[in-house]
């Protein structure tokens, strides 16, 4: 019988190697260590000087609820399939307000609104860029972005104008860029200025604009609220508006025809001085037919114009503002206990790293 001895393979790492390459880099941490607390010693103090000269920022929360029955045309029909525990919760729409609420639409809308900001009233959008102005902000590029140059024609703009339809290439770059501050950039995993949130049980958004000035903040949450609010009922009645709107100028036009008519009929009766010709009576009597007629219809009219405001009325969502933001806001600061054990970590963990790494790139190379 033969004895077959078993050759290691050179390739291959026993666990004894694997013991021995622990031991000898946790002894080089250890040899290391006045360094590596150094390291960690002026991360923390970074992380520190730069939590303790960071500005405040201030939150403005709005939270409002939507009567989803009171402009449902089936509202009746869910509290019927409430009771056997069937629920519509109606998810899709809140999102869909979330959604809204960071639209280039609402946005611009918002930002043409004239408000007073530190007593100065002019345009939120001016506001804004003055804002982003003071933080170097405005029209500034990212220091990744080395390849692209900066549009130099937006260091100087203002908006003079709140036409939404008549913004030149400049006024239409400068609001595209408001428009990102504000609602971010989701691809990039850029935050915005704005944050909205609903609760699915309680049915309850809330929308919150974050920014170093606190009366910037309230402003714009307020205006972008506003704006949400008018556009949501806006298409929410869209169709029955239009319809009433017909109903009501076929109304008014047929209260005008029988005024007209009225005015011919007193204006023969004046004419003819109390004689009355077999002519005059036959047109006479034509108008008087004709005022008939069309007061019936007026009549039908406005039963049907009566009708269409109740259905305009009955389908008009009900948006009840819960609270909106109020001074003095709460300022909210980076911890500064939190950076300096942040900074610490960080500081022990590359510095380590870069032990270890310088160590087994010594060892590769001397073998």
């Amino acid at each position: 019988m033969e004895n077959k001895q078993q050759q290691k393979n050179p390739g291959e790492v026993s666990l004894k190697d694997l013991i021995v390459k622990s031991t000898e880099l946790f002894s080089e941490l250890i040899r290391q260590k006045l360094y590596i607390i150094l390291a960690g010693v002026i991360f923390m103090l970074f992380f520190g000087i730069r939590a303790f000269l960071d500005k405040a920022e201030y939150s403005a929360n709005l939270t409002f609820m939507i009567d989803e029955d009171s402009g449902n045309p089936l509202g009746s029909l869910s509290g019927v399939l409430g009771t056997f525990g069937i629920t519509q919760r109606g998810k899709n729409s809140l999102a869909k307000l979330i959604h809204l609420s960071r639209s280039r639409n609402i946005t611009e809308k918002a930002l043409f609104a004239k408000t007073e900001i530190h007593g100065q009233k002019k345009l939120l959008a001016n506001h804004l860029i003055n804002y982003l102005d003071t933080l170097d902000q405005w029209n500034s590029k990212p220091w990744y972005n080395f390849y692209s140059s900066r549009d130099k024609s937006l260091d100087s703009f203002r908006f003079k104008h709140s036409d939404q339809n008549n913004l030149d290439k400049t006024a239409l770059k400068a609001m595209k860029n408001l428009h990102g501050v504000i609602a971010g950039n989701p691809q990039q995993d850029q935050p915005g200025m704005l944050n909205g949130t609903y609760d699915e049980e309680t049915r309850i958004l809330e929308l919150t604009v974050t920014t170093r000035d606190p009366e910037l903040s309230i402003a714009l949450t307020n205006q972008i609220f506003d704006e949400l609010n008018g556009f949501y009922i806006a298409k929410m009645t869209e169709k029955q508006s239009v319809t009433y709107r017909i109903v009501k100028e076929k109304t008014d036009s047929i209260k005008h025809q029988i005024q007209m008519k009225e005015s011919q009929l007193a204006r023969r009766d004046d004419a003819s001085l109390g004689l009355y010709s077999q002519t005059t009576r036959l047109g006479s009597d034509r108008l008087r037919k004709d005022i008939t007629l069309l007061t019936m219809a007026l009549g039908e009219s406005t039963k049907n114009l009566e009708i269409a405001d109740f259905a305009l009325r009955n389908t008009m969502p009900y948006v009840q503002t819960i609270d909106r933001p109020v001074q003095p806001l709460p300022a909210v600061k980076k911890s500064l206990l939190k950076n300096l054990v942040l900074g610490f970590l960080v500081g022990i963990a590359l510095s380590a790293l870069i032990v270890l790494m310088r160590k087994l790139y010594k060892d590769a190379t001397s073998q």
